[in-house]
């Protein structure tokens, strides 16, 4: 009996993370693009924001690495805002469209590639020159690297004007068009 209890309770657990772990209902169009556009909405604006402080650091000469503290605090906070973009996105979910789950992989993927170029750029930035002459333009070449890998992540992104359910709620949702700004 107590053999019996085991393997029913063993069942019970299997079934149980089965359908924990199980795929989530599919979202619709206009509910995906709502969250997957308020999420870049949220990580743009952080980026932003963080911005001044990567020109504060190219401008300020400042002696003694206070350049490159800055800017390195400012990769910490845009490594910080992808990782919280990039479990928005997983949040999200799947969206109801005709390769659904290849869409939400292809974007989780793509926003994991952004995060690794930003915490590369942050590990580079380390080894950056504390002198305040040296600092500038390895600091700036350093931001031109980062910018050259953009391309590839946009082109990414642009899977959802292939499916017309996506494009079309994208066209009417808010947040899609203030990225589009």
């Amino acid at each position: 009996m107590a053999a019996v209890l085991r393997a029913c309770a063993l069942t019970l657990l299997v079934l149980v993370v089965v359908g924990a772990v199980g795929a989530a209902d599919p979202v619709s169009p206009s509910e995906y693009v709502r969250l997957v556009c308020g999420g870049f909405s949220e990580f743009q604006g952080a980026v932003q924001r963080r911005g001044e402080q990567a020109r504060s650091a190219l401008q300020s000469g400042a002696r003694g690495g206070e350049g490159k503290r800055r800017l390195g605090s400012f990769f910490d906070g845009v490594v910080a805002d992808a990782d919280r973009l990039v479990a928005s996105l997983r949040a999200a979910g799947v969206p109801d469209v005709a390769r659904g789950q290849d869409v939400a992989d292809t974007l989780t993927m793509v926003t994991g590639r952004l995060r690794q170029v930003l915490i590369d750029a942050r590990d580079r930035t380390n080894h950056l020159p504390e002198d305040s002459e040296q600092f500038r333009p390895a600091a700036q070449a350093l931001l031109a690297s980062i910018h050259s890998a953009f391309p590839g992540i946009a082109e990414g992104l642009r899977q959802f004007e292939t499916h017309e359910d996506l494009d079309r709620a994208g066209k009417r949702e808010p947040a899609c068009q203030r990225l589009g700004s």
